[in-house]
């Protein structure tokens, strides 16, 4: 039975308890105060009670809104070979003559980076695999090359062979995509390396947190130290010079310092210099083409007479082609 009570004129619950310790003040029944306070029993559950019965009616089931997934939302995965690609549109402009030409570091990785290059470059980008040099039958050519690196994942169970410096072998002149369009060596290495790495990846995040981090990293900066040698035997004493790491710059710094410095960077010096050398107008940006000699040398040719390159006519008069 209900432990509540509700009153039909204002809706106002009242407890069992209450209302009997109400009747008992006035020297009445529960039942005599119920009538003269219009009180009614409470249904179970009704709001604003707690009858203590439990409701066990199962909801009916309703089909849930299909949740659209955005498009365009990047995948973390993909994220961690952002820097190999262009941007989302950027090849668009290019071919348009909008923006300035650029190639993609993909296409420089597999085109003419030599192994111990290509594997310090990997390294940094994907931390967790292990990079090495090796050798490989080079499809591109169809002969072994040493020009190639062995990538094994995290946990040391699976490997791929990637092959490099493909250079102008890279389209096939016998094999077509599935679309028809040429066949790329330097693409189908790319997408087994993106592959391999997404297949095998054990933790992204931490990849995209030491990718934004290569700018810091620190490189040894070697310099010339002369170096002292003890007489031995017959040899007396002596110096020479060698090249050894004396400091420590994050690439960042590197690429922001000026090369007169140990940078990597153009100083302000040398872009003074050219200025003046090829009479830079700041006003309309561009520079004096009329010190260049554009008068081409004359040149003797096979057959032994001298030809004029500028207006192609050689020195017995005949119209040279």
């Amino acid at each position: 039975m209900s432990d509540f009570y509700v009153s039909s004129v204002t809706g106002e619950p009242i407890a069992k308890e209450q209302a009997q310790s109400k009747a008992k003040e006035l020297g009445v029944s529960l039942d005599e105060y119920l009538d003269s306070y219009n009180y009614e029993l409470a249904l179970p559950n009704e709001a604003d009670t707690d009858n203590n019965v439990v409701d066990n009616t199962v909801p009916e089931y309703v089909e849930p809104e299909p949740i659209a997934l955005d498009p365009n939302t990047p995948d973390p995965s993909d994220q961690m070979f952002d820097a190999f690609e262009l941007e989302p549109g950027e090849q668009e402009l290019q071919d348009e003559n909008l923006i300035n030409k650029r190639t993609a570091k993909r296409r420089e990785l597999f085109d003419n980076i030599e192994e111990e290059e290509a594997v310090s470059l990997l390294k940094s980008y994907f931390p967790d695999f292990k990079f090495e040099e090796a050798t490989v039958w080079a499809s591109s050519t169809g002969f072994p090359s040493t020009d190639a690196v062995r990538v094994t994942s995290p946990d040391g169970e699976n490997s791929i062979k990637l092959e490099l410096d493909i250079g102008m072998f890279d389209i096939d002149p016998y094999i077509k995509n599935e679309d028809g369009t040429p066949y790329s060596h330097i693409d189908a290495n790319y997408e087994k390396l993106k592959k391999f790495v997404k297949e095998h990846s054990v933790d992204v995040e931490g990849t995209l947190a030491a990718q934004a981090s290569i700018g810091d990293t620190e490189i040894g900066i070697e310099t010339d130290v002369e170096v002292f040698q003890e007489a031995r035997g017959n040899v007396p004493n002596y110096t020479r010079t060698e090249k050894q790491v004396t400091s420590y710059k994050t690439v960042a710094e590197i690429y922001n310092t000026s090369h007169l410095e140990g940078g990597a960077k153009i100083d302000d010096s040398d872009i003074t210099a050219i200025n003046e050398k090829y009479k830079y107008d700041p006003t309309t940006g561009t520079y004096d083409l009329s010190i260049f000699d554009t008068q081409k040398k004359v040149r003797q040719n096979v057959s032994g007479d001298v030809m004029d390159r500028t207006i192609g006519i050689n020195k017995t008069g005949i119209q040279y082609e």
